[in-house]
């Protein structure tokens, strides 16, 4: 592949973003919105399940895709193929391998589970969704490959096809079939295998590379167990929040909370075209040596304007847009809107970016540390500092706990000097 400058790429991810990508989550928006005309309680039961899902796919995927990404452009830029074909085969093995046990795990704990959460009726639910566990988590591996390839395109449509799949599907079994919730989640489950299926042939088009290999990388490994341990507490967390949330807070307060996500996830839009992309880039620019100050200069920008522009826009227009999308039991909504999208901005911002500079750089225990920190600082403010568990309560611990991992990410770049030229400042792999 030709090294293409830092625009080329950019350009191609906030244009292919906008057609695909971005689309692919307007539709996922629209697919929440669809749910939650089956009531608030019901919306909040289908959030529950689902994020539940996401939390363990993300766990079981052990933080690998990020660190495949990672040493999949490191290693183009060394010029050694061999090496990344080693990472590739190494994930597809570990990640297969934890999603075949995590799925055992749910479909058997799903009863206990439901009950823990007050309902019973959601145990079905966990049961469907464990056979989903697989593909999810090939989906996010096969995704993450491409994009260390800088094959931009091909994983940006991947995702549009995943959530056209979860959309069609999911609709299907809502108004077609009309199975309420239970529909949701059949269809939610179907989409992602039908989709997970398509993304492994996609890759095996792109990259001639052995799915399973009894010889795993070392360097994987090294690299990638403080970001498995980080990507194991994050999920913890924030299922922890949640299932606080439903435990004491009841369907409602789940519903409200899902209703403001719908919304506030929507600030991530470009920030999830963006920086994919950045990892890639400045671990191949890294590789031959370069600096990545102007490319960090250049990210900045365009995460500053956009993400701040639409955080504002969010806030301010916050009682409209209750109104226009939701019917009038939402209208709790109002109160944890602001103080979401506030957390989601500057998590955008402030903390996303930073990690990944970290990660790249090596310093990955300290983004472990970092993890700890914001989970403890999050789930410690809604235990003493919220009392009275609530969708705004919730919203309000997730941003502290955000804001104190930005002021560590922050200390830890001017201290580590990681936006001086890369040859004084990130730690060799060997």
């Amino acid at each position: 592949m030709k090294n293409l400058p830092i625009r080329h790429y950019l350009t191609v991810g906030i244009s292919l973003g906008l057609v695909v990508f971005g689309g692919s989550k307007l539709l996922n928006f629209a697919l929440k919105l669809a749910v939650s005309r089956l009531g608030v309680t019901n919306f909040g039961d289908y959030y529950i399940a689902t994020s539940t899902f996401v939390s363990i796919a993300t766990l079981t995927t052990l933080g690998i895709p990020m660190s495949t990404t990672r040493f999949v452009s490191y290693f183009r830029g060394l010029g050694q193929k061999d090496r990344s074909k080693e990472i590739i085969s190494s994930a597809i093995t570990i990640s297969g391998i934890a999603s075949i046990l995590a799925g055992c795990m749910l479909f058997g704990t799903a009863e206990w589970l439901a009950a823990l959460l007050g309902i019973t009726h959601a145990a079905l639910y966990f049961k469907i969704l464990s056979f989903g566990l697989i593909g999810a988590s090939l989906s996010l591996l096969v995704r993450a490959i491409l994009l260390g390839y800088l094959h931009v395109q091909t994983s940006y449509a991947l995702e549009g096809v995943e959530t056209v799949s979860k959309f069609l599907f999911v609709l299907m079994g809502i108004w077609v079939f009309r199975l309420g919730v239970l529909g949701a989640v059949v269809g939610y489950t179907l989409g992602i295998a039908v989709s997970s299926a398509i993304n492994y042939i996609a890759l095996t088009k792109k990259i001639h590379v052995s799915p399973f290999t009894s010889r795993i990388s070392q360097n994987l490994i090294t690299f990638a167990w403080p970001v498995s341990a980080s990507e194991i507490i994050t999920a913890i967390s924030a299922t922890t929040l949640i299932f606080i949330l439903r435990i004491a807070g009841g369907g409602e307060e789940v519903g409200y909370y899902a209703a403001a996500v719908s919304v506030a996830g929507l600030i991530h839009v470009i920030p999830q075209m963006i920086l994919p992309i950045f990892l890639p880039v400045i671990s191949q620019r890294y590789g031959e040596q370069k600096s990545i100050r102007a490319v960090y200069k250049t990210v900045m920008t365009w995460l500053g304007f956009t993400v701040g522009l639409l955080t504002l826009g969010i806030i301010g227009l916050n009682p409209i847009i209750m109104r226009v999308l939701f019917d009038s039991s939402y209208s709790r909504m109002t109160t944890v809107l602001p103080v979401l999208a506030a957390a989601y901005g500057f998590y955008a911002i402030f903390v996303w970016p930073h990690r990944q500079l970290l990660d790249m750089a090596g310093y990955t225990k300290h983004n472990l540390a970092l993890t700890i920190l914001r989970s403890a600082v999050s789930i410690a403010s809604l235990l003493l500092v919220f009392q009275r568990a609530s969708g705004t309560g919730v919203a309000a611990a997730i941003l502290l706990g955000w804001i104190a991992e930005g002021i560590g990410c922050m200390y830890l770049i001017m201290k580590k000097r990681l936006i001086l030229p890369m040859q004084a400042s990130v730690r060799l792999f060997r």
